[in-house]
């Protein structure tokens, strides 16, 4: 019987706790300003190339953004980020494997926006910011999990993709990235 009442109390406090997860951040005087959330990652980032897909080595990606919501968890973001490129990869017939800038524009969606586990998903535009400027389509998605009112932990999958040249595949690049990082607002 006692083994029990500690199994009882042990499923209520679970349930208790999972509860709080989700739960909405009960700061309602401050929701405005919580609309727009910055952030900070790095990410490891395997690079593909070719028309075959070939792996050319892992890129080291970081940087960070900010994301304005202006209705119901539907937004727009900017970030910056670096990628460091293994010297096996080419852009637009230069090698630049000292790495490479990255300004992205994106719009964004966080369907739960005010809950403490909060997803979103997100597509937009890339430019490579050095010699030649090679366009990208970026896409992706991931969760923030907001420790407290301001901070939390980011953790994202990021696709980026170019088609330089549409009848030579071989300049097509994909790189894939997995974001860790903290958010703020």
């Amino acid at each position: 019987m006692r083994n029990t009442k500690h199994f009882i109390l042990a499923i209520v406090l679970f349930l208790g706790m999972s509860a709080r997860v989700y739960a909405v951040n009960p700061v309602p005087e401050q929701e405005n300003a919580r609309r727009i959330q910055g952030y900070f990652f790095v990410a490891p980032a395997p690079i593909y190339q070719g028309n075959t897909v070939q792996y050319r080595g892992t890129s080291a990606h970081m940087g960070g953004g900010a994301n304005f919501l202006f209705y119901e968890g539907i937004g727009a973001g900017a970030e910056l980020g670096y990628f460091t490129v293994p010297k096996e990869v080419y852009f637009i017939g230069e090698n630049v494997s000292a790495g490479m800038g990255v300004f992205s524009a994106n719009g964004c969606y966080f369907p739960f926006w005010k809950r403490k586990l909060s997803p979103f998903g997100t597509l937009g535009y890339s430019l490579n910011l050095g010699e030649g400027g090679t366009n990208f389509v970026n896409f992706g998605g991931g969760v923030n999990y907001w420790m407290n009112a301001n901070l939390g932990l980011l953790i994202e999958f990021r696709t980026y993709q170019n088609h330089k040249k549409l009848l030579d595949s071989s300049w097509n690049i994909r790189i894939i990235s997995v974001r860790f990082g903290l958010s703020f607002r």
